[in-house]
């Protein structure tokens, strides 16, 4: 190999284990390609490698190195160099790989529109034979360092989680972008040799927590990250273990009793409780070993229920009710909430052990104001993403053009947007159906909050700081404008931000209700 060659296939092998949503990924496309490199167009708001005009120059440079690489050693009568065939090997399974991710793609999107289940066997046929020729009178596919059946359900996983993850978190704000490659990391972790190489078999004992304000998206950021988990492909059968779609197993602890959580999760014998006619599975054991079970809203369930929660977690095994026997957990915890888990632990509602065991990787949700505010433009391709969603085909574009009008004329570009991104899409919803869309108007917290600013002002207990943020938030009600606050302030309007969203102050934290601010 010569140095510049080397040098090229080393960049490709990174490119394989390379978070797709860093910058990283775009500085080894530009490094390989020079001035071949093309600047991309912002596909649904955020790069992606599937829409990246790079890719097929990519794939054609892999094989250009590929073709040059055997030519040499088979017209030199020469035998590559450890190092080299390990490297040819990473480049062969990037060329194999690329050759198909349009028919791994066409499955995934096939299998969500519930056209029947995913078999992919004639794609890995193909692959098989296409590693065969490349690997000829070099090395015996056998001997290869991964083998090609972990290979494929590896690639597979990838094109999930491109898929998945491109969908579930929308917009090419920063904090978009940031939310995106932690997802990734989340499903791979940070280092993805270290995960091909054997993480992948035990990634599903780390549980994930998703923290967020409601509506923020954390339900779907669940899904993205349980529909691609790690599925192996069982070559004698020419199809994976586990149906990637069937693998997600949600439950709303908060929309359930405590003997119906339990008997949801744990299962139970026949005769366990009053009204259990019949045995029961538990998701807890219908996850088998590649299951992800969602926690949603976990910060509102009883002590009780949290300490049969840490043993599944800490021990890996579960006991259903009415029985005596614990049995193992072998999938993947992912749990969500919308409280503040630290006040939570603090009063004692939620258990500080429980927590850590739960903290091991977490994922915070922005709220839409937040995006809003370090990407106002954010706003427009939220609500294109919506309104493709919801008005379909060629009245997509008319109807977000419609709500961005509206929501500019009639309900200001600083709203706040309480609801987050469920309010954004209820309000394009409406102007769907009624060409209109009012913000409602929640007095009683407020006004709650309100009460105790000025009884505690009144009494002399604020600090200039607490005085300042009571005030401006008040503002805020009133106007729903940082613009406005900042002219009754007499500040610039970032200034008028920060008084707005600063420290909450001691006698917010007893009222009922607060409104957040984002």
């Amino acid at each position: 190999m010569r140095k510049e060659e080397r040098e090229q296939g080393e960049r490709l092998r990174d490119l394989i284990y390379c978070n797709p949503f860093r910058a990283r990924r775009m500085e080894l496309e530009r490094a390989l390609l020079g001035d071949r490199w093309q600047p991309f167009t912002k596909a649904g708001g955020s790069y992606h490698p599937r829409f990246s005009p790079n890719m097929e120059a990519l794939v054609g440079l892999s094989h250009h190195l590929l073709t040059q690489w055997r030519y040499r050693w088979e017209a030199g009568g020469v035998r590559p160099k450890v190092e080299e065939l390990k490297l040819y090997e990473f480049v062969v399974y990037w060329q194999i790989f690329h050759e198909q991710t349009s028919k791994l793609d066409q499955q995934i999107e096939r299998h969500h529109r519930g056209e029947g289940v995913v078999n992919l066997g004639a794609v890995y046929r193909e692959m098989e034979t296409r590693l065969h020729t490349w690997m000829k009178d070099l090395r015996k596919v056998e001997e290869l360092e991964f083998p090609l059946s972990l290979w494929f359900a590896f690639s597979f996983q990838i094109r999930r989680a491109f898929f998945h993850i491109f969908h579930s978190v929308t917009g090419g704000s920063r904090l978009s972008l940031e939310m995106r490659a932690r997802v990734w990391d989340s499903i791979f972790s940070r280092d993805m040799s270290r995960y091909l190489r054997g993480l992948h078999r035990g990634m599903s004992d780390i549980a994930t927590l998703i923290t967020g304000p409601s509506g923020s998206g954390k339900e779907l950021v669940a899904r993205g990250i349980g529909w691609s988990q790690f599925i192996p492909y069982d070559v004698d059968r020419g199809t994976f273990v586990e149906n990637f779609h069937d693998v997600f197993l949600p439950v709303n602890l908060s929309a359930l009793s405590k003997t119906l959580i339990e008997s949801e999760l744990f299962g139970h014998r026949k005769g366990a409780f009053t009204g259990a006619l019949e045995k029961r599975i538990g998701y807890l054991e219908a996850a088998g070993a590649y299951g992800v079970v969602f926690l949603d809203e976990i910060g509102e369930t009883e002590p009780d229920i949290q300490v049969k929660l840490l043993r599944v977690i800490q021990d890996r095994s579960f006991q259903p009710l009415g029985d005596t026997q614990l049995k193992p957990f072998a999938g993947k915890i992912i749990a969500a909430t919308n409280r503040n888990l630290g006040q939570e632990i603090r009063e004692g509602r939620f258990r500080e052990d429980l927590y850590f065991r739960l903290c091991a990787d977490m994922v915070e949700t922005p709220s839409l104001r937040a995006i809003l505010d370090d990407s106002p433009d954010a706003l427009a391709s939220f609500v294109e993403h919506i309104a493709d969603r919801v008005g379909g085909g060629v009245e997509s574009q008319a109807l977000a053009a419609e709500s961005m009008d509206w929501i500019q004329k009639e309900i200001s570009l600083d709203y706040a947007w309480p609801g987050n991104f469920r309010e954004l899409e209820q309000c394009v919803r409406n102007i769907l159906v009624h060409g209109t869309y009012y913000p409602p108007r929640f007095e009683d917290p407020a006004r709650t909050e309100t009460t105790g600013f000025w009884e505690a002002a009144q009494a002399g207990e604020l600090s200039q700081n607490e005085l300042l943020h009571g005030y401006a938030k008040q503002l805020y009600r009133v106007h729903g404008s940082y613009e406005r606050c900042s002219q009754v302030l007499q500040v610039d309007r970032r200034t008028a931000r920060k008084y707005v969203l600063g420290a909450w102050p001691a006698w917010a934290n007893t009222a009922a209700t607060a409104i957040e601010v984002e």
